[in-house]
């Protein structure tokens, strides 16, 4: 169970890399982090920066008002192979235990199986 977590919280942890590259790759982005760059400028006065209200302008602009945003989080493409590498050479480290790559493929799907029953148990119970 433990490899499969260890799987399972890499492919999380790629499929938000990868929605963050999404996110910083938009024009929309590469905009804000230049109107930032500019408020960098801005001397801090008593140990705070104060944004100048021409930059906190262009900012909503490009934003549309919303200063928060969601990633959705997309399957990971091109990671599967290093997880399951990763987790052969974490299983060896943590437990002394040599894994084949079936057995941490094994591992995971199992994880992930318990994961949904633990889920569809817990709504069942909430109801």
């Amino acid at each position: 169970m433990q490899v499969g977590q260890y799987c399972e919280a890499l492919w999380i942890k790629a499929a938000e890399e990868q929605a963050h590259a999404r996110y910083e790759a938009l024009p929309q982005t590469k905009d804000i982090r230049a109107e930032q760059a500019r408020a960098d400028l801005i001397p801090l006065s008593r140990g705070k920066r104060r944004m100048n209200p021409d930059i906190t302008e262009s900012i909503d602009e490009i934003t549309g008002g919303k200063r928060s945003i969601s990633l959705p989080l997309m399957r990971p493409y091109g990671v599967k192979a290093d997880i399951i590498k990763k987790a052969i050479d974490w299983c060896k480290s943590e437990f002394g235990q040599i894994i084949s790559a079936s057995k941490a493929v094994e591992c995971w799907k199992n994880y992930k199986r318990f994961e949904k029953w633990a889920k569809d148990k817990g709504s069942l119970n909430s109801t």
